[in-house]
């Protein structure tokens, strides 16, 4: 029978998976529309665009949601005597996801260079949305759990600097998490919120701990100490991180 620990491991690397099969299929639905936009007047083509994206966020970061709350459900029972809470799925906003995606479509009619742009910004960004449906299903179950739920950040092999440091801080209350940032999308994010109820818990995986991303974290902090700077934010932290380790952190 496997342990506690084997089975939370295998319940993030299975959520992992079903967020990146979200994100695929919803990609692939949005390049084959894509294509055939361009066969349209350029008024049609945005429109078209902005509604398929919408649609494809709508019904992609639903599923995520809803594997979301099972996993959250899941790991509960792992620390959790049975009481009756169940996790309840977040999808994303389908007013704001239309909304930034017309935002997104508004250079669609200026040459074929914004075409591109706008091509991979949109992209990238209904990649994201579906993947935050993850964070924001922790996070607000987080908070509606009276048993104190804490959750961290696990970051893929190669995460983006901002996931890193938030990993870096560990397993944290709701609000603490909040305070650096919380759920928040940002584009090909492949990083899981993974809530526990014991400081203890591993979810980081073998030799990934917070420490392991927080060295990353104070040796650009260091840095920039060195080369005079005083007031120093998040986003100069990770601006330095990647620029320091080109290869590890994303944008």
């Amino acid at each position: 029978m496997a342990s506690a620990a084997q089975r939370r491991q295998w319940l993030i690397n299975n959520m992992r998976r079903a967020v990146a099969a979200c994100e695929k299929r919803g990609v692939d639905d949005f390049l084959q529309a894509w294509d055939g936009a361009a066969l349209l007047d350029e008024d049609t083509a945005t429109g078209l665009l902005k509604d398929v994206a919408s649609s494809i966020v709508a019904r992609e970061s639903e599923a995520v949601g809803m594997a979301a709350a099972e996993f959250y459900d899941e790991l509960r029972a792992l620390e959790v005597a049975e009481d009756g809470f169940t996790a309840e799925p977040v999808s994303a906003d389908f007013g704001r996801v239309q909304e930034a995606a017309e935002n997104l479509l508004t250079r669609y009619a200026e040459s074929e260079e914004a075409r591109r742009i706008v091509f991979n910004a949109l992209k990238n960004a209904i990649s994201g949305w579906i993947a935050n449906a993850e964070k924001e299903t922790i996070a607000e179950n987080a908070k509606r759990d009276k048993k104190k739920a804490l959750y961290a950040f696990v970051p893929s092999s190669s995460p983006c600097a901002f996931c890193a440091v938030m990993a870096s801080r560990g397993l944290m209350t709701n609000r603490k998490a909040k305070e650096y940032g919380s759920a928040r999308m940002h584009d090909n994010c492949s990083c899981l919120a993974v809530p526990a109820w014991s400081a203890s818990v591993n979810v980081w995986g073998k030799g990934k701990r917070p420490e392991f991303w927080e060295d990353f974290y104070y040796q650009a902090e260091g840095r920039l100490r060195e080369n005079g700077a005083t007031n120093i934010k998040i986003r100069d932290v990770c601006a330095e991180m990647r620029r320091q380790n080109p290869s590890r952190f994303t944008s």
